[in-house]
């Protein structure tokens, strides 16, 4: 029989990381939940303490400490049991803070690379972002991702010039938004396409993004549609020319 080797306390903090401190069984979450290391496959069988084959559980889920109810034990039992709980749920709330100022310092040490980044190419600036502009990409890099965040910075420096004030703090503003769009390519085409077809009606025509939606029936739109429509937009010259156009494209002129 395997012989079974205790299990770290830098690995148990790792795999409590990895699964956001919520039980993989129930969804319970640390510290309402005191939480455990399971084996995905057991020592029994094979299993070693590899992070691959571990996994956090709650007690309840991963078996308890015997089968015997807090009931059927004597008061001395029972009051050493509630302490190590209570014991318990305090280390799970100590490790969840020490991820938490994990999370924080990471951000806070990428948000200072991308704002060397957006000045690389003009050393002689010396400005910084603000505070509020700060939390604010702090919340795009927890929502888009690092790299996403990042990539949206290159585009807004090759995009917007960024010789005064006024150009940067332009640049600046679509930093966010264009994180946003690259995400919706990546996750959702139909959206996505949708997206640029409303943006170069937009431009185009003068409209704004309600009078877009509200003339035109994107419950119809599909994303092989984009060019028809992109051609629609070009040649139509005027909002009311374009939704004509559009009338006559999903409903064969009818629907006036």
């Amino acid at each position: 029989m395997a012989k079974r080797k205790t299990i770290p306390q830098s690995i148990r903090f790792e795999v409590f990381k990895r699964d956001l401190f919520t039980c993989q069984y129930c969804g319970r979450k640390a510290p309402e939940a005191i939480l455990e290391v399971d084996h995905i496959i057991p020592v029994s069988k094979g299993g070693d303490n590899s992070m691959e084959n571990l996994v956090s559980a709650c007690r309840e889920c991963n078996g308890g400490k015997s089968n015997k109810k807090l009931s059927e034990l004597s008061e001395v039992e029972k009051s050493r049991r509630q302490l190590e709980d209570l014991q318990e749920k305090k280390n799970m709330t100590d490790m969840i803070l020490q991820w938490k100022s994990g999370l924080s310092d990471a951000l806070t040490y990428q948000v200072e690379q991308i704002e060397q980044v957006f000045y690389s190419n003009s050393p002689s600036i010396n400005e910084c972002f603000g505070e509020k502009y700060k939390k604010l990409l702090k919340k795009s890099i927890r929502t888009y991702g690092f790299d996403l965040v990042l990539d949206a910075v290159y585009v807004a420096l090759e995009t917007y010039d960024i010789d005064t004030r006024e150009q940067r703090n332009n640049a600046l503003s679509k930093i966010i938004g264009i994180a946003h769009n690259r995400h919706i390519e990546m996750n959702d085409p139909e959206r996505a396409s949708l997206n640029k077809v409303m943006h170069v009606a937009c431009k185009n025509l003068s409209m704004r993004p309600k009078d877009f939606y509200q003339a035109f029936p994107t419950n119809l739109y599909k994303s092989e549609q984009e060019k028809l429509i992109l051609d629609a937009i070009l040649a139509s010259g005027s909002q009311w020319r374009f939704e004509e156009i559009i009338n006559q494209i999903y409903f064969g002129g009818n629907n006036g």
